[in-house]
């Protein structure tokens, strides 16, 4: 698969994730995510014990991928040849303090979202020593629902020579679900309009909804 290196890359992109699944949450509720084509894309979906949310891709051929040492908060689509990523962050105690999560203000949400995003650019920053640069994040809403937009760019180096074109960028939309942050991304191709790549995101950030039930109705 020529996108393999970068999905793989991404993983990278989940230390966050890999940290505070060790730790107690906020609450008990566990996400189990899976895939389900459509006859005009795909559904991806999250069932917990009490609650459920799903979001919804179009394309004409959506994927599955796989790659090594992904795990089970991580999904890897092809949709239409470009990888996309939607990963679930569970959000640890230390970071909620005595929040209600069944009645997050925008505000606290707000604050989530920001030591979030500080963690994984530190991470990347620190730890991977990449060097990152224009760095831009803008807070917007999308049916209601607060997203936080960040994107760098970044020289990828080996890995980005090693696909049809070279990855030059990242384009992530977070927003909380529950007691879990979740990430939508994609890379940007040298050549990519940044704007197209946010617009696809964005119909995707579109179709999320919550449920409060333990799988999302048919619809």
């Amino acid at each position: 698969m020529k996108y393999l290196k970068i999905l793989c890359l991404l993983i990278a992109m989940t230390h966050f994730a890999a940290i505070t699944t060790a730790q107690e949450s906020i609450n008990t509720e566990v996400f189990k995510s899976s895939f389900k084509p459509t006859a005009t894309g795909g559904d991806i979906c999250y069932n917990g014990k009490k609650h459920s949310f799903r979001l919804r891709a179009g394309g004409k051929k959506i994927t599955l991928a796989a790659p090594k040492g992904q795990q089970d908060n991580q999904m890897y689509l092809q949709i239409d040849g470009v990888p996309f990523q939607a990963s679930l962050v569970p959000l640890p105690q230390q970071m909620l303090g005595s929040v209600r999560l069944e009645n997050l203000t925008y505000q606290q949400q707000r604050e989530i979202l920001e030591g979030y995003v500080k963690y994984e650019i530190d991470y990347l920053e620190n730890e991977l020593k990449m060097k990152l640069s224009n760095m831009r994040k803008e807070w917007v809403y999308i049916n209601n629902r607060l997203y936080y937009i960040w994107r760098f760019e970044a020289n990828y180096g080996s890995v980005s020579s090693q696909v049809v074109k070279p990855v030059v960028a990242q384009v992530y939309y977070s927003t909380v679900c529950f007691n879990q942050v979740l990430d939508l991304n994609r890379p940007v191709f040298k050549g990519d309009d940044v704007n197209k790549v946010k617009g696809q995101i964005d119909k995707i950030a579109t179709t999320l909804r919550l449920y409060s039930t333990a799988k999302p109705p048919q619809i």
